[in-house]
């Protein structure tokens, strides 16, 4: 199971399905139940699910979380399958790697292969040597020259969030890991490349996110690396994106400006999982017709699936209790992660917690925690953190002495 854990890790990012609908989220999500739903059985059926080793308030706020998912669906104006279930997947996909006990640096190492593969494919799809288009398994993508840096995700801005999350995990392997030092430094020179030829504008936000949480926990060692990679990449980056900054961000305002007022409709548990789609069309309607929209902003009128704030869809879709269950979830985890980083100074805990602040920052302008690959790297994260702060003390064989961090560091 330890070992299916680490696969998964590896594989789940890469998977692609040619021909389906959905060719890079579906094979992803169904991956992804299974995985939760199979691992959850087996560690109920070992007796371990109840032993995670989680803190007592952290178990305390996910159980309020998965409450409030419950009660939005039953209670919401709508509710999507879908939606729901990738919440879900993505708690049992933590649970299930918290009681299998994988140890934490082969899941930091399956992760950052994932992202160096990812950032492979990328690459080539930029320098127009796509393996998909010449197999004839998926059409070359239309519009902007940016749009063919797809890699198995099927989007550059998923690419983008994708590997910014993994990328201080890579230099933290490297860090730590010196005798391996080359290998994980090439990883992350992949995966800094490839974010830059996406030429997605949210890697300045996850960039600024990741330099004050270094700034405010990490050594000047790392404070300086991610300098270096700024100053290195941001050119390309400019160099390669196809559209403005400014227009990205009046594109958001619309969508934040049509759904925000709404909010105070359903305060308590939102319309529903899955409810942001189906809502926005009526709210973008009523606000034309209200005279509340601006002529110039005719350019962003069109049917949106998410509202490129996943915090302002957490809200429409479960409420306020909704939002505060997730700020406090995550602002747990990142607060568990500042304590015992200065405690211990563990640097696979900062680059850890680093990819994590990274995604969160990306949820301001996209929707990562809507998309299968986004969700499980974020949840696999948390577990990583968990794995590398707590001892294995119920599962050691008789007679082997517990280790505690030094196992893993």
């Amino acid at each position: 199971m330890k070992i299916a854990a680490v696969v998964v890790t590896v594989v789940l990012p890469l998977m692609v399905w040619p021909g389906t609908a959905l060719p890079f989220s579906t094979p992803k999500f169904i991956l992804l139940g299974v995985a939760a739903v199979t691992g959850m059985l087996w560690a109920a059926f070992q007796g371990r699910l109840w032993r995670t080793g989680l803190p007592r308030n952290w178990t305390i706020i996910l159980a309020i979380w998965l409450a409030v998912l419950g009660g939005s669906a039953a209670l919401g104006e709508f509710a999507s399958p879908e939606a729901l279930l990738l919440s879900l997947f993505g708690v049992g996909w933590f649970l299930t790697v918290l009681s299998i006990r994988p140890p934490a640096q082969h899941m930091a190492v399956a992760l950052t292969l994932s992202g160096a593969l990812i950032g492979c494919v990328a690459l080539l799809q930029f320098a127009n040597l796509d393996l998909f288009v010449l197999f004839g398994w998926i059409h070359p993508p239309m519009g902007s020259p940016r749009m063919k840096v797809f890699a198995t995700l099927g989007n550059p801005n998923f690419v983008a969030a994708f590997l910014m999350t993994v990328l201080p995990l890579s230099f933290a392997l490297a860090s730590r890991y010196r005798s391996q030092r080359v290998y994980f430094l090439m990883a992350a020179l992949v995966q800094a490349l490839a974010v830059a030829v996406t030429g997605s504008r949210a890697f300045l936000l996850a960039l600024l996110a990741m330099l004050l949480w270094l700034g405010c926990v990490g050594t000047r060692r790392w404070q300086k690396a991610a300098a270096g990679i700024t100053l290195a990449v941001l050119p390309v980056l400019v160099w390669t994106s196809g559209r403005t900054l400014p227009v990205a961000l009046e594109g958001r305002v619309y969508i934040w400006r049509a759904a925000g007022p709404h909010l105070a409709e359903k305060p308590t548990l939102g319309f529903g999982p899955g409810a942001f789609a189906p809502k926005f069309v009526e709210w973008e309607t009523q606000r034309w017709r209200d005279g509340l929209a601006k002529v110039d902003e005719q350019g962003f009128v069109g049917l949106q699936d998410h509202a490129h704030n996943d915090f302002l869809e957490t809200a429409v879709d479960h409420g306020l209790a909704g939002l505060a269950a997730w700020l406090s979830l995550t602002g747990a985890l990142l607060a568990f992660a500042w304590r015992r980083i200065r405690e211990t100074g563990s640097e696979l805990l900062l680059g850890v917690s680093a990819g994590a602040v990274a995604l969160l920052a990306i949820s301001l302008v996209d929707f990562p925690f809507r998309r299968p690959t986004e969700t499980f790297a974020f949840w696999t994260l948390g577990a990583i953190l968990f794995l590398a702060d707590t001892p294995p003390k119920w599962f050691d064989p008789p007679g082997q002495p517990l280790s505690g961090n030094s196992t893993i560091e």
